[in-house]
């Protein structure tokens, strides 16, 4: 299996190379070889793990990878499977989010007529310093 140097992951998992150095010191992500002038050499799939770039799938529990915007034409069956099972959840979860908005406008209608049937007419009422004195009713007549 290729090893890639601490570079080239940063580069291709779009994470700081400092970010992979302290995840190897501390142990949360191995080391493949350990080259003579005191470089790394990662495991794809270790850095892939250790950065959440590869995700498991709700459908079949298997591991797939997660697109970025640099994701080639030539893209895998693998990857073009995932994105289409991808595609498929948002326009379940966007279908539920409208069934779920249009029910919440139909409640505030609803609650919006109630509240105008339970308030009183509005009453005319004077205004000016002779509304003032007489309280601001209007007198029968």
């Amino acid at each position: 299996m290729e090893h890639i140097s601490m570079t080239e992951a940063a580069k291709q998992f779009r994470v700081s190379k400092s970010t992979l150095s302290r995840a190897v010191k501390s142990g949360k992500m191995s080391v493949a070889v350990r080259h003579k002038d005191g470089t790394f050499g990662l495991d794809p799939s270790e850095v892939a793990r250790f950065t959440g770039t590869l995700r498991n799938d709700k459908r079949t529990g298997a591991q797939r990878p997660v697109l970025t915007q640099e994701t080639p034409s030539n893209a895998p069956a693998e990857l073009v499977a995932a994105l289409n099972a991808r595609i498929d959840d948002l326009k379940e979860a966007l279908t539920a989010k409208d069934a779920q908005i249009a029910d919440i406008a139909k409640d505030r209608d609803a609650w919006r007529d109630h509240a105008k049937a339970a308030l009183p007419a509005p009453q005319k009422t004077r205004g000016g310093l002779f509304g003032w004195l007489s309280g601001g009713k209007v007198a029968n007549g």
